[in-house]
């Protein structure tokens, strides 16, 4: 093989065994579009929008890939409505919807929790004011 079919045979693979893995949406998405670009300054044949938002599904956490693909999303903004997604850009903004749901979800639980914790401090007897009755007896 020359050194161009090398290089774009090697860019293919790396390409095609990108996962998500145990990295972060942020992580794994910089990676996915660093590797779009050097097809790209490669002057490979680049992926058709349909054949990369395929790729990105694919390559998602599945746990991921199942939320974000089981509700449609309002990737456009809070006035607009929900639509279906169609990009691997649409995929990556729906994620990034959901990870904000989770981290609202989140905050809120411990916020509760907070709430839960102080007034137990507060209405909770003291080790110290474990003494007799004080009734007479």
């Amino acid at each position: 093989m020359g050194d161009d079919t090398s290089e774009a045979y090697s860019l293919d693979l790396e390409f095609d065994r990108l996962e998500q893995g145990g990295l972060s949406h942020a992580d794994f998405r910089a990676l996915f579009e660093s590797k779009l670009q050097d097809l790209e300054e490669a002057s490979m044949d680049m992926p058709t929008e349909t054949t990369l938002y395929r790729k990105y599904l694919t390559k998602l956490n599945p746990e991921l890939r199942t939320r974000v693909m089981s509700k449609e999303w309002k990737i456009d903004g809070e006035g607009k409505g929900t639509r279906p997604l169609k990009t691997y850009k649409d995929v990556a903004k729906a994620v990034g919807l959901l990870l904000e749901e989770f981290a609202d979800i989140h905050a809120a639980g411990h916020a509760r929790q907070d709430q839960l914790m102080t007034c137990l401090l507060y209405t909770s007897p003291s080790p110290r004011d474990q003494r007799g009755s004080r009734m007479p007896g």
